[in-house]
């Protein structure tokens, strides 16, 4: 399978630029950087510590309300205008247009976050917390925004809807969020399979676990296979 960087790359420009170009990076951004320093000062505010396990808790919760409302637009309004079928035209693999798409939106989610710079700074400068710890709970916050932005990438490339899309997306992350609570009928090694939540506890205390990377690693390529899949059918009909 050719698939060619140059074209990956023109494709996470073309959406960076037309993000930031519409009124969805304010309606989203701003909230997001609102509640990001809301979180933060209630952490500091409660433990009076470096300690920012409760930080990055909230910040996790966060990222399943913002990826969704990130990446709905990502495909399904290209599907809607009927510019998918343009793109389908050229010589663009569908491959190329999820990892594009895909690390346009991781991207967009990162300067979206750097708050979290200063923030970080703050902590290090009034307190001794430990690095290693930090390093572990920003690795980790990090591998769930980039498995959400592939769930995201692949209800938007089912849909033509925005709202839908989003909606979608929400709804699984909240599944896989809450599978661990476990469910009638379905056994309990299942639910470990695809639960988000205990597969973040070690990270938020410093532990890296290659376990628990692999773990995000494999549902973000899942979800993007979903995603290349779906674009694959979109452009055969």
């Amino acid at each position: 399978m050719n698939v060619k960087p140059t074209v990956i790359a023109v494709i996470s420009t073309k959406d960076l630029r037309s993000f930031f170009a519409t009124p969805l990076a304010y309606l989203v951004g701003v909230p997001y950087t609102v509640l990001m320093g809301w979180y933060f000062y209630s952490s500091l505010v409660d433990t009076r510590s470096g300690e920012l396990q409760t930080y990055f808790s909230g910040l996790h919760f966060l990222l399943l309300l913002t990826a969704p409302l990130l990446t709905m637009r990502t495909i399904a309004e290209e599907r809607r205008a009927g510019a998918l079928e343009m793109v389908f035209v050229r010589p663009v693999r569908e491959l190329e247009i999820t990892f594009g798409k895909w690390i346009a939106a991781v991207a967009i989610l990162i300067i979206l976050s750097y708050p979290l710079v200063p923030f970080l700074g703050v902590v290090l400068h009034l307190a001794d917390p430990d690095v290693g710890i930090l390093l572990a709970q920003l690795l980790g916050t990090g591998l769930l925004a980039a498995l959400l932005v592939a769930v995201g990438i692949a209800a938007s490339a089912a849909v033509e809807s925005q709202l839908v899309a989003a909606f979608s997306a929400f709804a699984v992350a909240m599944v896989q969020w809450f599978a661990d609570a476990g469910a009638g009928g379905i056994p309990n090694w299942v639910l470990r399979l695809a639960a988000l939540r205990p597969r973040l506890v070690s990270f938020r205390y410093g532990v890296v676990s290659a376990e628990d990377g692999l773990f995000f690693v494999a549902w973000t390529l899942a979800w993007l296979f979903v995603a290349n899949l779906l674009l694959t059918v979109a452009r055969r009909r």
